[in-house]
């Protein structure tokens, strides 16, 4: 017989994910109650005075984004920022590459 295992809450990775970052020397900022907009701003360490950073958006697996939050990453995407929607802890190495840490 097979066990299914529940699918992880988008909660539960948030926070490991927040504690990936602060162990590589980022800060994982919550965005604050704005409809359609990104769940955090990941902040890269800064090399040679150039932080960077990437904007996440995290879902539970199965979930998609609505089309506000589809037409904010596109509006983000087409101003030059990073955008990633997370699913997983280990689809967020991918936004810690992209803020130059280098796993």
């Amino acid at each position: 017989m097979r066990v299914k295992l529940p699918k992880r809450l988008e909660a539960s990775v948030e926070r490991s994910c927040r504690t990936i970052a602060q162990r590589y020397g980022c800060k994982l900022l919550k965005i604050e109650r704005r409809k359609g907009w990104p769940d955090r701003i990941l902040m890269g360490p800064g090399v040679a005075g150039q932080a960077k950073i990437c904007w996440v958006e995290f879902k539970r697996e199965g979930e998609t984004q609505n089309r506000l939050q589809r037409h904010i990453m596109k509006i983000l995407e087409n101003d030059g920022h990073q955008v990633l929607v997370v699913y997983t802890i280990d689809q967020f190495t991918e936004a810690l590459r992209l803020v130059g840490v280098d796993i």
